[in-house]
């Protein structure tokens, strides 16, 4: 997505006040990749990556970025919530 559509989703954002959710999973495979939604505004954005597309699609690892520490420890809090259980 071109930089300016970017910057006009965030000021549709910021008017609304909206988060938003970047799944950024082919980031890594660009030669010049247009800026992060995290870069542009962090203080609103969840960034979610993953090294499965560009090292190997068996590595099933991703991260996240969260906008501040509070909403990070929210979002540990849901995973341990939804993922954790005992083997089958």
């Amino acid at each position: 997505m071109p930089e300016g559509r970017r910057r006009e989703l965030i000021r549709m954002a910021d008017k609304l006040g909206l988060i938003m959710v970047e799944d950024d999973p082919y980031r890594r495979l660009l030669a010049t990749p247009p800026p992060a939604f995290l870069t542009l505004a962090p203080e609103r954005t969840f960034h979610v990556a993953t090294l499965a597309k560009c090292i190997s699609p068996f590595l099933r690892t991703a991260f996240l970025a969260a906008p501040d520490q509070q909403a990070a420890e929210r979002i540990a809090a849901a995973i341990r919530g939804t993922t954790m259980m005992a083997p089958p």
